[in-house]
């Protein structure tokens, strides 16, 4: 399962080796200040920098605001459903918003886009 899991990796591996050469790292306070607009933002950014560091392939790459979820960590839209964005919301005891505000919200791909989504969630409460 091991080899599976290193082979599926490669590209993603590779994609980050080059960014992380290529930036400036973001350490995890840097990346919480960047994103966050509230408090719920900044709770909402830590979980998500701790799901992203449990989601790269390379040592040496530190997640970037703007980086695009399935380009640079391969996260599937049932993965940033399911594994990401539904545990952050449970984590902070916020409810989801409802299917017409989340097809006004857009696409999410990006770390800002999930921040910006659970802090709108919260502001509906």
């Amino acid at each position: 399962m091991k080899i599976i899991k290193k082979i599926l990796e490669q590209p993603f591996l590779g994609r980050q080796e080059r960014l992380a050469a290529g930036r400036l790292t973001m350490s995890k306070t840097d990346f919480v200040n960047n994103l966050a607009s509230s408090e719920i933002g900044r709770r909402a950014a830590l979980l998500l920098w701790d799901k992203l560091q449990d989601e790269k392939c390379s040592k040496d790459f530190y997640p970037h605001p703007d980086d695009n979820l399935a380009n640079v960590f391969g996260l599937a839209e049932e993965d940033l459903d399911e594994d990401i964005i539904l545990y952050i919301f449970r984590s902070l005891d916020i409810t989801p918003p409802d299917s017409k505000v989340m097809m006004a919200f857009g696409p999410i791909e990006t770390p800002r886009d999930i921040v910006r989504l659970i802090e709108l969630g919260g502001s509906l409460r």
